[in-house]
């Protein structure tokens, strides 16, 4: 996404050497003024550092990545912890937002998470993207 124009990139992971292999690679690039790296759990607080008082507000996130472990998309339902992580994270990014989750082929999302509306998904060999679009005030698609 930086390298496509993003202006800030904030990176979450919860493991001590993906976040060095991820620091050594945005210090190669030269992308350390462009991006926030946080070693959290993101299924814990969603995304760290998020604008989430005003929906409004064009600091929010505005495209959201995920790609968790296969595991953690096998369930999807409400209470699952995708489920609650989609949902929670659906009060923390921008209208209109796009949220990617890249998963296993055979995982099924529900048509939405809160404010998280699924509208497409691609199939590529044993994985998915499922897209959502975050819809406040009925503001569409």
């Amino acid at each position: 996404a930086l390298s496509r124009g993003a202006r800030h990139a904030i990176m979450v992971d919860k493991d001590h050497d993906a976040v060095k292999r991820a620091r050594q690679n945005i210090e190669k690039l030269r992308f350390q003024d462009q991006t926030t790296l946080i070693l959290t759990d993101v299924f814990r607080y969603g995304i760290p550092g998020s604008k989430n008082q005003h929906p409004d507000d064009s600091d929010c996130c505005d495209l959201v990545f995920l790609d968790p472990p296969y595991i953690f998309s096998r369930h999807t339902g409400p209470d699952s912890d995708i489920g609650k992580l989609l949902w929670k994270i659906s009060g923390q990014v921008a209208p209109l937002a796009l949220v990617v989750v890249r998963h296993d082929k055979h995982s099924e999302f529900l048509p939405a998470y809160n404010t998280l509306h699924q509208y497409d998904r691609r199939e590529y060999g044993n994985m998915a993207l499922t897209f959502f679009k975050n819809i406040i005030d009925g503001r569409g698609v």
